[in-house]
C-alpha cells in the first residue's frame, strides 16, 4: 500500500479540502438512480435514493457502488445476494461514515487503494467463515454457551441481593465471581480476528483495530448490551407469543376439517425435521442431547426447579436418564436439532437477515449513522420495566408456567431486574460468547490445516 506523506500546514491541503467539499455538496443523483455524493449534508440525514425497492439486490448494489470506488463496482455486482451483499452494504456505509471523511478530505488523495484493501479484508472474512461451516455447532450451542450463561446467571443472582452496591462495585464483584481479568476484551477478540487474516500490513492492522475495538465492539456493543434494548427484544418476543395466542383463540370458530388439516401439517413438519437431515458419518452411536449442559442451565440455574419443584425435577431426571440410553431417541433428537441448526440458524438467509437488522439499526436511511435512541431513566424506566414484567408474566400464564414450574410474578420481576443490574456485565457476557465462537473457528482451522498438510 502506498505511503501518504503530507504537511498539515500546506495551503494545498486547504484548497483540496474546500474543492472536495464543494464537489460533494453539489453532486446529484446519477443516471442509475444512486446518490453519487460521498459526503452529503451532515445535518439532514436524507434517505438513500434509488429507483429499486429497498433491500432488493439491485438496491444494495447501488448503495455499495455509491459508497465505494468505481474500481470495485464489477466485483460488487458479482457478489451473492445473501449474505455477501448484505455484509458489504453494511461495511460500505461504515466506510462512508467513518473513513471517507478523513481519507481523501483530511488526507488529500484520490487513491482508491485503501478502499480496495478494506473490501479485500471483508471478502476474506466472508470466505473464511464460509469455509469453516463444519464447526461442531451442537457443542457450542448446547454445552459451551450454556456454561457461560450459567456463570452469568449465578453471578447476577449473587449480586442482586446487594442492593446498596454502586454500578462500579457491581461490575468488580461480577468480575471476581466470573474470574475475569480486566482489560481483556475487546482486544483479545480483535487479536483473534487479526490472527485469522494472517495480516502483514501495518495500516490494515490499525484499521481493523479501530473498526472492531472502537466501533463494532465499542459503540455498537454499548447499544446492544444496554438493558433497555435487551428488554425491548424480550418485549417483541412476548408480543409475538401473545398475538399468536390471541389469533389461536379467535380461530377456534373454524371448521373441524380445517383443524385436522392444521394438525396434520404440524405432524408432517415434525416428521420432516426428524428424518430429513442425515449425518454423513457412518457412526451409528448418537450423542445424548439429554446430557448436554443446556438442561442444567435451564432447569437448575434459570428455573431453580430442584428447589421449587423437587418431585418434578426428580421425575425429569429419571426420564432424562432413560432417554439417554436409547439410541433411537438420541437419533431422533439429533436429526431434529441438526435440521433446525442447518436450515434455521446457520443458513445464509439468517446471517443476511441479522446483518440487515444491524444496518437498519445503525443507518436507518442508509446514509448517515442514526442518532442514539433516547433511553428512559428514573421513574420512566421503572414504568418501562413494569410493562415488560406484565408482558412476560402474561406469556408465563399462557404456557401455564406458574402451575407446572411454580414460577411466580416475583420470579419474573427478579429476572428482569437481573438484566438491568449492569450493562457492563451484559457486555462482558457478549464478549465471552463471541470469544468462544472465534476460538472454535480458529481451532477448527488449525485442525483442517494439519490434516491437509499430512495428506
Amino acid at each position: 500500500m502506498s505511503t501518504v506523506l503530507y504537511n498539515t500546514n500546506s495551503t494545498f491541503i486547504q484548497r483540496y479540502q474546500r474543492n472536495s467539499l464543494r464537489q460533494n455538496k453539489n453532486s446529484s443523483i446519477g443516471k442509475d438512480g444512486t446518490t453519487t455524493a460521498a459526503i452529503a449534508s451532515q445535518i439532514d440525514d436524507d434517505p438513500f435514493v434509488s429507483k429499486h425497492i429497498k433491500d432488493s439486490p439491485e438496491y444494495l448494489q447501488q448503495l455499495c457502488c455509491s459508497c465505494l470506488p468505481s474500481s470495485l463496482h464489477q466485483r460488487i455486482r458479482n457478489l451473492k445476494v445473501t449474505p455477501d451483499l448484505e455484509i458489504v452494504a453494511l461495511v460500505a456505509l461504515i466506510y462512508k461514515n467513518f473513513i471517507s471523511h478523513w481519507y481523501g478530505v483530511k488526507i488529500p488523495t484520490n487513491d482508491t487503494q485503501f478502499a480496495t484493501e478494506i473490501y479485500n479484508i471483508v471478502e476474506r472474512l466472508i470466505s473464511y467463515l464460509r469455509e469453516k461451516s463444519n464447526l461442531n455447532t451442537k457443542l457450542i450451542l448446547l454445552d459451551e454457551f450454556p456454561v457461560l450463561l450459567s456463570i452469568h446467571i449465578c453471578a447476577l443472582r449473587s449480586i442482586n441481593t446487594k442492593q446498596t452496591m454502586g454500578s462500579g462495585d457491581i461490575y468488580k464483584q461480577y468480575t471476581k465471581l466470573t474470574l475475569y481479568e480486566e482489560d481483556t476484551y475487546p482486544y483479545i477478540i480483535t487479536a483473534l480476528i487479526q490472527q485469522s487474516l494472517d495480516n502483514t500490513s501495518l495500516l490494515q492492522g490499525t484499521f481493523i483495530d479501530a473498526l472492531f475495538n472502537q466501533l463494532l465492539l465499542g459503540r455498537v456493543f454499548d447499544s446492544i448490551t444496554e438493558p433497555y434494548y435487551v428488554l425491548r427484544g424480550i418485549s417483541k418476543l412476548c408480543n409475538k407469543i401473545i398475538e399468536r395466542n390471541n389469533t389461536k383463540i379467535s380461530s377456534n370458530t373454524v371448521s373441524y376439517w380445517s383443524m385436522i388439516k392444521a394438525k396434520l401439517s404440524k405432524i408432517r413438519k415434525m416428521v420432516t425435521y426428524v428424518s430429513s437431515y442425515e449425518d454423513s458419518s457412518k457412526d451409528k452411536n448418537y450423542d445424548s442431547l439429554m446430557n448436554k449442559y443446556i438442561t442444567h442451565t435451564f432447569f437448575v440455574d434459570l428455573l431453580q426447579l430442584e428447589i421449587k419443584k423437587p418431585l418434578l425435577y426428580s421425575t425429569l431426571k429419571f426420564i432424562q436418564n432413560l432417554c439417554s440410553r436409547s439410541n433411537t431417541i438420541n437419533k431422533i433428537f439429533n436429526n431434529t436439532l441438526d435440521t433446525l441448526i442447518n436450515k434455521k440458524v446457520m443458513n445464509s438467509t439468517t446471517v443476511g437477515s441479522l446483518t440487515r437488522l444491524v444496518r437498519h439499526t445503525l443507518f436507518p436511511n442508509d446514509n448517515f449513522m442514526g442518532p442514539r435512541t433516547v433511553i428512559p431513566t428514573g421513574v420512566h424506566f421503572e414504568e418501562f420495566k413494569n410493562d415488560r414484567i406484565e408482558e412476560l408474566w402474561q406469556v408465563c400464564t399462557i404456557y401455564k408456567a406458574s402451575l407446572v414450574l411454580n414460577i411466580t410474578k416475583d420470579d419474573v420481576k427478579t429476572f428482569i431486574d437481573s438484566i438491568c443490574i449492569s450493562k457492563e456485565c451484559n457486555k462482558l457476557l457478549m464478549f465471552r460468547l463471541i470469544d468462544c465462537m472465534l476460538a472454535h473457528i480458529i481451532d477448527n482451522n488449525k485442525e483442517t490445516h494439519e490434516i491437509s498438510e499430512s495428506q
